[in-house]
């Protein structure tokens, strides 16, 4: 190992009951298992000759390099944001690099079971089904060319079907597992933006589309207006084509505001104005 060890100088005169300081210094590579490394210093009398040989005075001195184990690891993530649309798959991808100097057993752990945190300012909470490809690792000492100090991992979920336009977020975390103990290491959260979606399905109510009534009559329909879209809606509620002599009433058109996913109620008011027979609205 002498080639860890430098000396800052090598050669000196020194006058008789002189002292003289030499430095040095050890720089031990971080593949290196983790125990103690000695070095002998010897310094040698060069005498009346111009030689240094094993006749000459000498003496040494011995000095201990104690390393120390220390554990620490990583994530890198080329990207920890996406877009998506419900019902559609959420993916990242990030390594996990053991910066230590021996081998690691890092454990992967979301907290709060993984329940996204829901920061688009919505009332919705949705326990997404996360998933981790593994969230036990075990990786080699940094630098260490017979083992592997990294792994990929992919964290993804499927976007429920009913989830709400907004951001939501949830945090790995990495811990170091040695001897049965675990020290947290690492951290990174991971963004999904749902996008906002719009749509709008009218069905009647009770599945009641005909009823029957006289001249003058006043004849109500229950209609159920589905938002089916991500994002609150403003709805408005109109009748085309009514037949000469019906008129809506008290409005020519209702309008409703409904949550993302939920479904509202209007009641639409007609008074027959028609002879005898039957109409369509």
């Amino acid at each position: 190992k002498k080639d860890w060890a430098e000396l800052d100088t090598g050669v000196f005169d020194l006058e008789k009951g002189g002292l003289k300081t030499v430095v040095m210094t050890v720089t031990i590579p971080i593949e290196e298992p983790v125990k103690d490394y000695k070095f002998t210093v010897r310094v040698s009398s060069q005498g009346d000759d111009t030689d240094f040989d094993d006749n000459d005075e000498y003496d040494t001195i011995q000095f201990t390099a104690e390393i120390t184990q220390w554990y620490e690891l990583d994530i890198l993530s080329s990207s920890n944001t996406e877009k998506v649309e419900p019902s559609e798959t959420a993916t990242f991808t990030f390594t996990v690099v053991n910066l230590g100097n021996a081998n690691d057993n890092p454990q992967l752990k979301m907290p709060a079971s993984g329940k996204t945190s829901n920061t688009g300012g919505e009332d919705y909470d949705y326990d997404w089904d996360w998933i981790l490809s593994s969230d036990s690792l075990n990786l080699g000492p940094a630098d260490d060319v017979g083992t592997s100090d990294e792994e990929t991992i992919t964290l993804s979920a499927q976007v429920p079907n009913d989830a709400v336009s907004g951001t939501y977020s949830v945090m790995v975390e990495i811990y170091s597992k040695v001897k049965g103990r675990e020290e947290l290491q690492a951290t990174q959260q991971f963004t999904v933006t749902v996008a906002k979606t719009y749509g709008v399905e009218l069905t009647s109510s009770n599945n009641i589309f005909t009823k029957e009534g006289e001249a003058d009559d006043v004849i109500f329909f229950d209609v159920d207006i589905s938002n089916d879209g991500s994002v609150n809606e403003t709805f408005r509620l109109s009748i085309e084509n009514k037949p000469k002599g019906w008129k809506q009433i008290p409005t020519e058109s209702y309008t409703i505001n409904v949550g993302p996913y939920d479904t509202g109620t209007i009641r639409v008011t007609v008074k027959n104005g028609s002879p005898p027979g039957a109409e369509d609205i």
